[in-house]
């Protein structure tokens, strides 16, 4: 059997008051796998991913990168999280923006890398415009070109498709189907089911802090089957 890319045991994440966040959540991403996370709001998507990110620290159980224990390395260099607002500096330009990531991650500035980017997230006119004027959809492709500064073979999505045309909407579907071919494991939220269906490998239902069913081939099923499967 080939060891996941990404695998979480027995996760559990509480609050101050006790109240449960997360329970018992087990899961796996193999390589080249994207992996859908559905449920409605308040069933715990961010929660999850924010604990998958190390952002969540009152947590209890395992993670595994190719069969072994996660570390900070592992969070530094092989995990991308985009979470639905990143913040960046509105009034520089692309440019500037990656400049200054590249600096703090104590980098030098690979500018091959990030031309070849840009052309393929079709934002290498851009280079050198404000952030502020950028639309919704090509803000949402250059954070996830942040997100991808350091390639990492994990990445860890929420609610990526959140406010965007239909059109920029394939735009990044293929752009992720490409980021999978690349071998990386990817885990997406989503409340809209049709974009979860076209390219997610498989789907995890979340209800309450609780993974309740996986859902294997769903390109299988039609939307209303799984509406009726989860909802």
């Amino acid at each position: 059997m080939t060891t996941p890319i990404f695998e979480v045991q027995g996760l559990n994440q509480s609050y101050a008051n006790s109240r449960f966040g997360l329970k018992d959540i087990s899961l796996k991403i193999d390589s080249g796998e994207i992996v859908g996370l559905i449920g409605k709001n308040g069933a715990g998507k961010t929660t999850l991913l924010e604990t998958l990110a190390n952002l969540e620290k009152k947590a209890s159980g395992a993670c595994y990168y190719k069969g072994r224990l996660v570390n900070r390395s592992f969070y530094q260099n092989s995990l991308g999280y985009l979470p639905t607002e990143l913040n960046l500096y509105e009034y520089l330009t692309l440019k500037e923006n990656l400049s200054f990531i590249f600096d703090v991650r104590g980098q030098s500035y690979n500018e091959n890398w990030v031309n070849e980017m840009l052309a393929a997230f079709e934002l290498d006119a851009s280079l050198e415009v404000p952030l502020v004027e950028l639309s919704k959809g090509m803000r949402l492709k250059f954070n996830l070109i942040v997100t991808l500064i350091h390639q990492p073979d994990i990445l860890l999505l929420d609610e990526p498709f959140e406010g965007i045309d239909p059109a920029q909407a394939i735009v990044l579907k293929q752009i992720l189907k490409n980021q999978a071919q690349l071998g990386k494991g990817i885990l997406l939220s989503s409340h809209i089911l049709s974009y979860i269906v076209d390219i997610c490998d498989r789907i995890y239902f979340i209800k309450e802090g609780e993974l309740l069913t996986e859902l294997t081939a769903p390109s299988t099923m039609t939307i209303t089957d799984i509406e009726k499967l989860f909802y």
